[in-house]
């Protein structure tokens, strides 16, 4: 796949080294899509020991951090959507289902924050998604008083770049420590960055941290979940898959009803 940091091969590749402990990386097994029985083989990009070294940082963070714990962190998505809700979220042909959706989880957040359940929401451009994802933000803070948080994905990974900077105030670790650790995570527009192994390694130390704590987190994305591989890789969208049902909008562009006449 041209642009991809993996190197997909029908047979089964040698394993690697890892740097720190010498042990034998197997190659990862991704299933292909639509073809049972067959699958890609990609060799591994990061050790078990780099991730269990990295998650004692984030314990050890978390008990240093300060900060209001229930703080309404939608802001990063922009003020346009500070004050989304299912009460004023506009209902249109294209958005009756995954609003229904919506409010089922909102309605049952106690048992899928058990379970780890989240919601993948797609659909084109302007049909609703991050309105609607972030109603469901604002309504699980508000009803259950519980710690959210909310990050477009382009934005937030630009803001993890910043770090390198010898002058930068924030440390990655700082930046990654309140979407680990919320109740209710967001990820807006994931797909939409421009694909490199460090991209792949951020989203997946996150994304994989919260499948394992069964913490369920909420995405949009303009692509189809099978693009969305394409785009991120195998071992992203299988915790993806494996953490959020999908919900389909499929209305026309939110924007141009807004502002008619104008472009988005």
């Amino acid at each position: 796949m041209e642009g991809s940091p993996f190197q997909f091969s029908q047979e089964r590749p040698a394993p690697s080294r890892c740097r720190r402990c010498g042990r034998d990386l197997e190659p990862i097994a991704v299933p292909v899509p639509g073809r049972p029985g067959q699958v890609r083989w990609i060799a591994r990009v990061r050790c078990d020991c780099e991730i269990v070294e990295w998650e004692q940082r984030q314990t050890e963070l978390q008990q240093t951090v300060t900060g209001a714990s229930h703080q309404v962190s939608a802001g990063g998505l922009g003020d346009r959507f500070a004050a989304s809700s299912l009460a004023n979220f506009e209902r249109r042909p294209g958005t009756e289902a995954a609003l229904a959706e919506a409010e089922a989880f909102v309605r049952s957040f106690r048992e899928r924050h058990g379970a780890g359940e989240g919601l993948l929401f797609t659909g084109p451009f302007g049909s609703g998604k991050t309105r609607l994802a972030a109603a469901v933000l604002n309504e699980v803070q508000e009803r259950y008083q519980e710690s959210v948080r909310g990050e477009v994905v382009p934005d937030l990974l630009q803001r993890l770049r910043t770090t390198y900077d010898p002058k930068a105030v924030d440390s990655e670790d700082k930046i990654l420590q309140p979407l680990l650790r919320a109740a209710l995570l967001l990820l807006d527009d994931i797909g939409a960055e421009r694909v490199s192994e460090w991209v792949q390694e951020r989203l997946f130390l996150v994304i994989d941290h919260r499948y394992r704590r069964r913490l369920p987190t909420l995405f949009t994305t303009n692509l189809h979940p099978q693009d969305l591989e394409e785009r991120l890789g195998g071992r992203i969208v299988s915790r993806i898959v494996g953490m959020a049902r999908l919900v389909r909008l499929s209305s026309e562009d939110y924007r141009f009803r807004e502002h008619p006449g104008q472009s988005a």
